[in-house]
């Protein structure tokens, strides 16, 4: 059965160099991989959190993990109005740089709709 969209998650991934690789975080959901290139980790973790929020959806666990992680659920018109992102290291002036480019590494909040099955009747 199809999902409707209920509002959204606010969520940061973490971008960091380590060796020759890039690993990519979810803080929140605890979500990782690594790659060589920043821009391949980028693509993988956001497909990886947007996995893992369908299979708390579809686990029916949505709501108690979002309840014990304290990750808010925001209605699908309101926009954030306030974001923080934070940096150490040699890449502080490219962080600066690309903190308006969506596509811009390191920590960056991201926007994931959250959905809600709909449950055949009488099931």
């Amino acid at each position: 059965m199809a999902a409707r969209e209920i509002g959204y998650v606010t969520l940061t991934l973490s971008f960091e160099r380590e060796g020759n690789k890039w690993v990519g975080t979810c803080l929140e959901l605890g979500t990782s991989t690594f790659t060589r290139t920043l821009k391949q980790t980028q693509i993988d973790l956001k497909a990886l959190v947007g996995e893992h929020l369908n299979l708390l959806e579809e686990e029916g666990e949505r709501e108690n993990f979002f309840k014990r992680w304290d990750i808010p659920i925001h209605s699908p018109k309101s926009k954030p109005h306030e974001f923080t992102i934070r940096a150490s290291g040699d890449f502080w002036d490219r962080l600066f740089r690309d903190t308006m480019d969506p596509t811009g590494p390191f920590l960056r909040p991201s926007r994931f709709p959250v959905k809600q099955r709909r449950v055949p009747v009488g099931v």
